[in-house]
């Protein structure tokens, strides 16, 4: 096995052996309960929070190696974060677990070239850019912006209601199209 695979299976050993953060809170502020019934996995987790920060967490199940291991890993990947910072860490290792990937914050995308109504020279462009996780929630945390003709300079930007009309009618499509444009740091906040 390479240095990779024997670190993985060293740190899954290691957590389903010792576990981390197993048991009950007895005054937790949130629980979940959840299950597999392909494999039999059972879990319950309960949570105490402060403000939005994951003050304590414990869990308790019943499963193989990996799911053990697993709620281990993530009790103390959480345990004092915020939900903002537990959003962007679920959608980096969902992105990774699914292969799927995701739009990360600062993506932007240009969406549409829109004509003049002669329909012979472009009159704008609009667009969007991933803003941090809790910005606009009903529409993906998306920014939407116009560009001028020229597709140099930006004449709208933020929660535009046309934009966000016409997107929220197509909900099952993360509003965006699967080409890829371009990712940059936001440093516009």
């Amino acid at each position: 096995m390479n240095d990779l695979g024997d670190l993985y299976q060293e740190i899954i050993l290691d957590h389903y052996k010792k576990p981390r953060n197993a048991g009950r809170l007895e005054e937790p502020t949130c629980s979940a309960s959840g299950d597999n019934p392909l494999c039999g996995d059972k879990i319950s987790i309960t949570v105490k929070k402060s403000g939005d920060t994951v003050e304590d967490i414990r869990w308790k199940g019943a499963g193989c190696a990996i799911s053990t291991a697993s709620a281990s890993l993530m009790s103390e990947a959480i345990k004092g974060k915020s939900e903002s910072d537990i959003h962007r860490l679920f959608d980096k290792f969902h992105a990774m677990v699914t292969g799927k990937g995701i739009y990360p914050e600062g993506t932007v995308i240009l969406k549409q070239k829109f004509f003049d109504a002669a329909g012979t020279k472009t009159d704008f462009y609009t667009g969007m850019r991933k803003r941090e996780w809790g910005y606009n929630p009903e529409l993906g945390d998306w920014e939407f912006f116009t560009l001028d003709s020229g597709g140099l300079t930006v004449t709208a930007r933020g929660k535009i209601e046309s934009c966000m009309d016409c997107h929220s009618k197509y909900k099952t499509t993360d509003f965006v199209s699967r080409r890829y444009l371009a990712t940059k740091p936001d440093t516009e906040r």
